[in-house]
């Protein structure tokens, strides 16, 4: 087991919303929404998620131990029993990504990947992620160009995650992301 100071850092900034704006961007509440039902779904709440010394009950248990109840894209794999880490990890549907972002360890900045994935909340439409559908089934999701090519290594090997995206991509007439970026081109 690892150090509390060798754990992967959560994620510390909750969005801000000014009081007085009345119109938030549905997209980014789309995401926060998807967010907010996957950390349910595990058993967590939003205040529990912001304290940054939680770890993730996935590091107290057996691997089939107390997870049968979930559905099996939030199920833990062997690397998120194995290696102590925050639970904001555990909430992304894909296994893959999961694994991506626990094996990079300390080398990217979670915060920034935080903004990179929710937006800034403000209408702009600037966020990474959009889900179409229930939130722990990967093929609902969708991520954006600027996040998939921004963040390629997160996404490496994550088909789940590419090939729903390219759906939903050629639904509304856009190009597909190029699958040799996440070494899917097999």
């Amino acid at each position: 087991m690892e150090e509390a100071a060798d754990r992967v850092s959560p994620v510390t900034k909750e969005p801000t919303i000014a009081p007085d704006n009345h119109m938030i961007d549905p997209l980014y509440n789309n995401v926060y929404r998807a967010f907010e039902s996957n950390i349910r779904t595990l058993g967590l709440t939003i205040q529990q998620m912001a304290q940054l010394d939680i770890i993730s009950s996935f590091n107290s248990i057996a691997l089939e131990d107390g997870t049968m109840h979930l559905p099996p894209t939030l199920r833990p794999t062997l690397l998120q029993v194995s290696i102590i880490h925050h639970p904001w990890i555990d909430v992304f549907p894909s296994a893959r990504m999961r694994e991506n972002l626990l094996r990079a360890g300390h080398s990217y900045d979670p915060d920034q990947l935080c903004l990179s994935i929710m937006g800034s909340g403000k209408g702009l439409g600037d966020n990474g992620v959009l889900v179409w559908g229930e939130p722990w089934d990967p093929y609902n999701w969708e991520v954006t160009e600027s996040l998939a090519y921004g963040w390629a290594w997160m996404l490496e090997g994550c088909a789940d995650i590419i090939y729903s995206t390219n759906t939903w991509r050629l639904k509304r007439g856009l190009l597909p992301l190029d699958l040799k970026i996440f070494h899917l081109d097999k």
